[in-house]
């Protein structure tokens, strides 16, 4: 086992967000309602690709050497034309890590 059964961590890191909506949908965030054409119609669906920073963390719960529960938040910040979007996801997953042999 590792050292300690719960093990913290942080993330950081940029990376593009792609966003679709459909354009007679009222709940469209102003970020990507101001950037909808005018000349789309109603029950098209318009796409978005923007750069995006992320940063977030989380905690390593080892059940075993190599397998652990990892709860964790992040915060994407979308940027274009000097305007952000934020959006916010958690997230649990499964993971197992890998061991370097030369570490025994």
């Amino acid at each position: 086992m590792p050292p300690h059964t719960a093990v913290p961590f942080v993330t950081a890191g940029v990376g593009l967000y792609r966003a679709s909506y459909e354009t007679a949908v009222g709940n469209v965030p102003e970020f990507y309602r101001h950037r909808m054409s005018q000349t789309a119609g109603p029950g098209m669906t318009m796409t978005f690709t923007d750069p995006t920073f992320v940063f977030g963390g989380g905690l390593n719960v080892f059940v075993t050497r190599h397998i652990a529960i990892r709860p964790d938040v992040e915060t994407m910040i979308v940027v274009r034309d000097s305007s952000s979007h934020v959006v916010t996801a958690a997230a649990v997953h499964l993971a197992y890590h890998f061991e370097n042999p030369a570490s025994k």
